[in-house]
């Protein structure tokens, strides 16, 4: 292989490398997102206007 060659490898993995990374970097981002967000829902959810809506059933009306 010739030095041209050995050059167009390491450039080429090195991009790859380059693209993996800023595609994990977004994941990461994406993820840390998705939680914050369900973190918030979740805190919603516990603060509901009334917790005995619904606990009792009338039947006999």
């Amino acid at each position: 292989m010739d030095i041209s060659g050995i050059s167009s490898a390491s450039m080429s993995l090195l991009t790859r490398n380059v693209g993996s990374d800023i595609g994990t970097a977004l994941l990461k981002k994406a993820l840390d997102n998705e939680e914050e967000t369900s973190n918030n829902m979740m805190k919603l959810l516990e603060q509901a206007a009334n917790p005995e809506l619904g606990a009792h059933v009338n039947t006999v009306a």
